[in-house]
């Protein structure tokens, strides 16, 4: 009852955005379809040629331009904190980008097939298509690049690689797919294949968000992955809906059930959100510890804390984040800055480490990080040099990971109960 008198008494809120999106999105439909009538009004042949069919394709980009525009005014109407209005923008400008790359992609598409006997015969078949993906990739790089300016995101050189050759796989494989006629058996096979791809890209994209909106509210990188996955998702699904695979074996019912089973063994290894704690099969406990070289048990003092000495554990952990810029400093790197929204986030990591086991670890995304584990708090200046000095003589990738040339921004986050402590370093 008190949603529905809310809708009532603030119609308005709900009406005017709504109203301000269906003008935007109808007024766009309505130019196109004039747009179009005309031209095959005043076309001579206008089944011929490439001009229709790219005319046809820069029109459905252009609707879905309106869809965003429309969307976003009516988002920015509601919002009123400058942030989220930002944020809006942001999201709406990586589709646009998004749909400018594939509309780039699908006129390359277009004009090959148009011209295939000419290239043919300057280039061999299988050379064509090599020069086909590699177009299509760099107008994906070129896409992905503008997403990464708008949410102004660093990116290393090796991650950056893999996203360029796993484009270029990805197309490959389409490419394989669409150029040959293999019989009913292999195009089941490559079905599976498509379920397969698809379950696993939309099974990541929903723990991504999940993770999203419990325990890294503030990463971009993460934003823009669930961005690009949904660009894969909708490719992946029109492939499945496609005439050529539409009528293939299996059909809806085996894709069915391949969801929920796939879904029970996501659940069986404790991937979140598929599983919750209790259901997790694969949790490691406290007893862990000790087998862990960087979980250094310490020393009793006098100066233990109580779990309840917020501004004590602030202390230590901005002690910890000091010492680690020294550290950063000696070995040439720039210090990092602190972050409150990153010190939350390090803060849950550490407190989920507590309930879960040392080895627990959640969040997605680009970023380096750090753990450290003892059986109690000793001095401030202690226990964070005792905490670095843990990271610095790891083997296991710790010290590589404080000294990341590639982040500029972190925190430290600590969380202690009665048995002991632990203390998360993350930076991006």
């Amino acid at each position: 009852m008190q949603g529905l008198q809310w809708i009532y008494h603030n119609w308005y809120l709900i009406a005017i955005p709504f109203a301000i999106f269906l003008c935007i999105f109808v007024a766009g439909l309505v130019l196109r379809r004039v747009i179009l009538l005309s031209y095959d009004h005043h076309a001579a042949m206008p089944e011929h040629g490439t001009d229709r069919p790219m005319l046809l394709a820069i029109l459905n980009a252009f609707a879905l331009w309106c869809f965003l525009i429309g969307v976003t005014i009516a988002i920015t109407v509601c919002l009123p904190s400058a942030s989220s209005r930002t944020f809006i923008n942001s999201v709406m400008s990586s589709f646009f980008f998004i749909s400018l790359a594939w509309l780039a992609i699908t006129i390359i598409d277009i004009l090959f097939a148009f011209h295939a006997r000419r290239i043919y015969a300057v280039l061999t078949r299988p050379l064509s298509y090599m020069v086909q993906t590699f177009i299509r990739a760099a107008i994906i790089v070129a896409g992905l690049y503008a997403v990464f300016v708008i949410w102004d995101l660093p990116i290393g050189k090796s991650y950056f690689t893999i996203i360029v050759g796993s484009i270029l796989v990805l197309f490959a494989v389409i490419d394989l797919i669409r150029s040959h006629q293999p019989d009913p058996f292999v195009r089941g096979l490559l079905k599976i294949l498509l379920l397969l791809l698809t379950f696993s890209c939309f099974a990541d994209m929903l723990s991504r968000v999940y993770f999203l909106l419990t325990d890294l509210p503030d990463d971009p990188l993460n934003i823009t992955v669930i961005i690009l996955e949904i660009a894969f998702l909708i490719l992946f699904i029109a492939m499945l809906f496609g005439e050529r695979y539409a009528s293939t074996a299996p059909g809806p019912v085996f894709a069915f059930i391949f969801a929920v089973t796939m879904t029970i063994v996501l659940a069986l290894s404790g991937i979140e959100p598929f599983a919750t704690d209790s259901a997790t099969a694969l949790t490691l406990t406290r007893t862990t510890i000790d087998k862990i070289p960087e979980f250094i048990e310490g020393k009793q003092t006098v100066y233990a804390l109580s779990p309840e000495d917020d501004m004590a554990l602030l202390e230590i952990e901005k002690e910890t984040f000091r010492i680690v810029n020294v550290e950063r400093q000696k070995a040439g790197v720039q210090p990092l800055t602190w972050s409150d929204s990153i010190h939350n986030v390090a803060r849950l990591h550490s407190k989920n480490m507590l309930l879960k086991g040392a080895l627990y670890h959640n969040a997605r995304g680009i970023f380096s990080e750090c753990c450290f584990g003892s059986g109690n708090l000793p001095s401030y200046h202690r226990t964070a040099k005792t905490i670095v000095d843990s990271f610095m003589s790891s083997k296991t990738g710790h010290k590589e990971a404080m000294l990341a040339d590639d982040c500029s921004v972190g925190a430290v986050g600590i969380a202690q109960d009665d048995k002991g402590f632990f203390a998360t370093l993350r930076s991006y």
